[in-house]
């Protein structure tokens, strides 16, 4: 609890927002979507995590919560994606209700789940979509259907709803610098999202 105060009390004092992070992992690490498809068949479940994570994010002062919900292998799960979309609407109706935001991570292209096939079904229920393609995703890349952030903005439907993954360990990728990214990020009006904090602090 003391380091949660602490992280509130940093990011009150830097103007950020932190969010309680959900992940499925089940092991070290351990993807386990099983979890997550007894979760959308059950609706007792669902409701009582959603009271759960609102309840938490607002008794430990969090500006909301973040899905991390990930597939461990190239099955698309295709058949999940109505059932999660339905939880991610009834979440982000619960923490809006509360003042609080709901962002969710997914991957860049089809492969794994959630996707970017699944966006035209979250974008209305969430704040911001974090699309995990790092490395693989820059500015002006055409050398496939989904590596240029055109791509990502296009499939979102909408640039304020989703935040271009960046490596935290990587000063140039796609034959390009960091930096050139970034600005092609701040032309295009996207936001980024890096991957991650401890990356960074580690090295």
């Amino acid at each position: 609890v003391s380091d949660i105060q602490w992280f509130t009390n940093w990011s009150a004092d830097n103007e950020v927002t932190p969010l309680l992070t959900v992940v499925n992992l089940n092991g070290s690490p351990a993807w386990d979507w099983g979890i997550i498809e007894n979760l959308l068949a059950d609706p007792t479940a669902q409701s009582t995590l959603i009271t759960n994570l609102v309840n938490t994010a607002k008794n430990y002062n969090l500006g909301g919560v973040d899905i991390d919900f990930e597939t461990p292998n190239s099955d698309n799960q295709s058949e999940d994606r109505v059932n999660f979309q339905n939880f991610i609407s009834a979440l982000g109706s619960a923490l809006q209700a509360e003042g609080l935001i709901l962002t969710i991570n997914t991957f860049a292209a089809t492969y794994f789940a959630p996707n970017w096939s699944w966006w035209s079904g979250l974008t209305n229920s969430v704040d911001a979509i974090h699309s995990m393609g790092y490395e693989e995703i820059g500015y002006n890349c055409y050398s496939n259907s989904y590596c240029g952030y055109h791509n990502q903005i296009n499939q979102a439907g909408d640039v304020n709803k989703v935040m271009m993954g960046i490596p935290g360990n990587k000063d140039n990728w796609l034959s390009q610098s960091v930096n050139y990214h970034l600005n092609g990020a701040k032309a295009l009006g996207v936001g980024i999202a890096i991957w991650d904090v401890s990356i960074l602090t580690n090295e």
